[in-house]
């Protein structure tokens, strides 16, 4: 009888060792190699919302506290660990973002405050047109710029604007040859001074080296689906407004 109690008592203490060690085990591995097992968040009062593996979370339902807190060091020494490669990413990041076109800081010119805008000339035969790129042109820059849009006589700079010409071409036509598609093209030159001290503002020249600068644009719309050359001119209208616009946001 002695022998057959100190036989039980060896093997439920060899299996309470071997399911204590299995279990400290299982924890220590989840808890630092979270990557082995499904992810879950753990929203427990103890936990406090830490991420943990469903194996962790198996095995901390059988672990004493010291061994949730060895669990706690661990996830924390891990954390810390991967804030330094965090922070070289975020880095590579906002350099790539450099190098790909974006300004950092204002994109309009702080010495300027006031601006500027007579009617564009129209060497056009379209009558209205000059005069409704320059309202286009307004508009866009009250919606986009810090800029004042005032008379000439009291602006910091001036926009001077001539639309060089406004063309339709025929790009698809009907098996009669009637037009099925047709394209509203626009050509303007603009040209912006500081009016304080007489400088061209623009950096870009066209090919008689004046200090100007010409934009192109075009619209293509159809007859057949209810279009017309009205609707297909206000959108060029505003298309080449929003290019004028980008000349004065960004440096020339």
């Amino acid at each position: 009888m002695a022998a057959d109690t100190t036989t039980d008592t060896t093997t439920d203490t060899t299996t309470d060792t071997t399911t204590d060690t299995t279990t400290d085990s299982t924890a220590d591995s989840a808890a630092e190699h979270p990557s082995n097992s499904r992810l879950s968040l753990d929203c427990r009062p103890d936990r406090g919302g830490v991420l943990v593996t469903g194996r962790e979370r198996q095995a901390l339902m059988f672990s004493s506290p010291s061994r949730r807190l060895r669990i706690h060091r661990t996830r924390s020494r891990w954390i810390v660990r991967s804030v330094p490669g965090l922070a070289v990413l975020a880095a590579a990041v906002i350099i790539a973002g450099s190098g790909c076109g974006y300004l950092i800081g204002p994109q309009h010119r702080e010495q300027v405050r006031s601006i500027a805008v007579p009617v564009f000339a129209c060497s056009d035969d379209r009558p209205g047109l000059g005069l409704r790129l320059t309202e286009a042109v307004h508009k866009e820059i009250q919606r986009r710029l810090p800029y004042r849009v005032v008379p000439g006589g009291s602006a910091d700079s001036r926009l001077i604007g001539r639309v060089l010409g406004a063309y339709k071409d025929v790009i698809g036509e009907t098996r009669n040859d009637d037009p099925r598609t047709l394209q509203l093209q626009l050509a303007v030159e603009v040209t912006w001074t500081d009016m304080r001290t007489q400088k061209v503002l623009a950096q870009r020249v066209v090919a008689d080296d004046s200090p100007a600068v010409t934009l192109m644009t075009d619209s293509s719309f159809s007859p057949e689906t209810g279009q017309s050359m009205a609707t297909a001119s206000q959108q060029v209208i505003d298309r080449m407004a929003r290019q004028i616009v980008d000349l004065l946001e960004a440096p020339w």
